[in-house]
């Protein structure tokens, strides 16, 4: 249960084709990429990596560490009040691969047709089930100890747990707005048309590459490969990727530097710390 009651992820990398198309109206995108030097200067990256979501993010193990604090508390509080409670339920690689993706994935054309789109890994997170064999009021009374835990836990857990709260949503909403302002600009527009017109012209009608490759998970091993290899070539045609990668790096830079001490704010405020035991 006490995952269904953490802070929620950064959903900093969210598609464009989720985020609200009325945010695009407002906020404006800086797509000359003079921020760019800056930005890596002092924040690199990989390449097709969200810029916002590495550093607060990491590799993975902040996340993790954040995953192993507040349940390791919340055993210890469980324990405490007569309950047998898991440190952890998962792994490091269910946690992790949620989390940590990238922002956008090359594909050439070799590749397209040698694998495809490669191992569609699509994670949906851990499960949830009630291991406790206990009912009614007894079930009642471990639950609401469970919640008390966690609750405790995560005060634990997090540097500053309200300040991070508060400051994630804001950042949220603001990543939400800049992903819809960016995915209506004028460029990155004429740079999907244009990809979406050679695809078209091949047979299939996908608007984004995004498209292609969720339409692949769902076709045979041999229609996903003839997608790919559609999607790989349409790339190459229009130079979807390096074009694609220099606007949204670009926009990005100039984001996270115009938002900087909210960013750093989240990444402080949510750092793993141990301040005192949690009661039980």
């Amino acid at each position: 249960m006490y995952r269904s009651l953490l802070v929620a992820a950064l959903a900093l990398v969210a598609s464009s084709s989720c985020a609200a198309t009325s945010a695009s109206e407002s906020v404006k995108v800086d797509l000359t990429g003079r921020m760019l030097p800056a930005a890596d200067a002092k924040y690199p990256i990989p390449y097709g990596y969200s810029r916002i979501s590495q550093l607060i993010e990491g590799d993975g193990d902040n996340r993790w560490q954040r995953e192993v604090a507040i349940g390791s508390a919340t055993a210890d509080c469980m324990h405490r009040a007569g309950y047998d409670y898991p440190d952890i339920r998962w792994t490091k690689g269910q946690i992790v691969s949620d989390w940590v993706r990238p922002r956008h994935v090359a594909l050439s054309v070799d590749d397209a047709r040698t694998v495809g789109y490669g191992p569609q890994q699509r994670f949906s997170g851990p499960t949830e089930t009630n291991d406790v064999d206990l009912s009614g009021e007894a079930l009642a009374k471990y639950q609401d100890w469970e919640l008390q835990c966690v609750v405790a836990a995560r005060d634990v857990a997090f540097a500053d747990f309200q300040t991070y709260e508060v400051n994630r949503e804001i950042l949220e909403t603001a990543v939400t707005e800049f992903e819809a302002a960016f995915s209506a600009a004028g460029a990155t527009r004429d740079l999907l048309a244009r990809w979406a017109h050679c695809v078209s012209d091949r047979g299939y009608k996908f608007l984004s590459p995004e498209e292609s490759r969720a339409a692949a998970w769902s076709a045979t091993p041999v229609e996903a490969r003839a997608i790919a290899v559609v999607d790989a070539e349409c790339r190459a045609e229009t130079d979807f990727d390096t074009r694609w990668w220099a606007l949204y790096s670009s926009a990005e830079a100039a984001f996270m530097l115009e938002h900087e001490e909210l960013v750093l704010t989240v990444f402080e405020s949510g750092r793993v710390v141990t301040k005192r035991g949690v009661g039980g």
